[in-house]
């Protein structure tokens, strides 16, 4: 698939996400060690 076809899907994706009320956001604060987002960036403490 050509780079901006997969573009073009993969923001389709999260497009279709958002509209089902998923939350869109950047990959700013993600850790991979625990495969979750920090607290912070979740709105709350855990």
């Amino acid at each position: 698939m050509a780079d901006s076809k997969e573009a073009q899907f993969q923001q389709d994706i999260i497009d279709t996400l958002a509209a089902q009320g998923w939350l869109v956001g950047t990959a700013s604060g993600y850790d991979r060690r625990t495969a979750a987002f920090n607290e912070r960036q979740m709105g709350c403490s855990l």
